[in-house]
């Protein structure tokens, strides 16, 4: 029987190239990924309760992914998944949450994706301007002040609420706003122009 607190790293994933699922829980320990791009099959990647230090870089290698969960790790304050988004040109889904030290999350513009969950962090802005299609965006428990949402035409649920310092919302109409949208009422919808 295999404890998950022994497991250390995923060397050996390479050998696994049918695997599509994985889910690595690490119960906070140092966690090293190695080889991650020869599981050419693996389309839906979480990582849970890991010290990542250097995260973004370990994951460069994936190609396939179509869903990946990155939820309360640590080892990092600012964290850049403009590669991955890059390298995975079919990702639909990612969310990256409860991490409270994280302040800062990078991303890259994609067609593909459809839901960002980026909650319980630190986060003081996001951009999801690269992301036509996305039709779900929950950003609540964060430190964002302004979002833009302008370019975001397809996005019919929206949390961010509670978000305390959150004071505007930029939409490119009052047609855009949904009734599925969850704001803080000392938030307000702007118009951009």
């Amino acid at each position: 029987m295999l404890f998950r607190s022994q497991v250390s790293n995923l060397y050996g994933i390479q050998y696994l190239p049918s695997l599509k699922k994985f889910t690595f829980d690490n119960n906070g320990a140092l966690c090293n990924i190695y080889s991650p791009s020869s599981a050419t099959g693996l389309q839906y990647l979480v990582l849970e309760n890991c010290y990542f230090p250097y995260l973004a870089n370990a994951l460069n290698g994936l190609t396939g992914l179509t869903n990946l969960e990155i939820t309360a790790c640590t080892g990092f304050t600012s964290l850049s998944l403009k590669n991955i988004i890059q390298n995975n040109p079919n990702l639909v889904f990612l969310r990256v949450a409860g991490m409270p030290a994280l302040t800062q999350l990078i991303l890259a513009p994609s067609e593909s994706m459809m839901q960002l969950l980026c909650y319980n962090n630190a986060l003081e802005s996001i951009d999801v301007s690269g992301f036509p299609y996305l039709y779900q965006l929950t950003c609540k428990g964060n430190n964002i002040t302004e979002l833009d949402v302008s370019s975001n035409t397809n996005l019919l649920y929206l949390y961010c609420d509670p978000n305390s310092a959150l004071q505007t919302i930029y939409v490119n109409s009052t047609d855009q706003i949904k009734t599925t949208w969850s704001k803080p009422s000392t938030a307000n919808y702007v118009v951009k122009e």
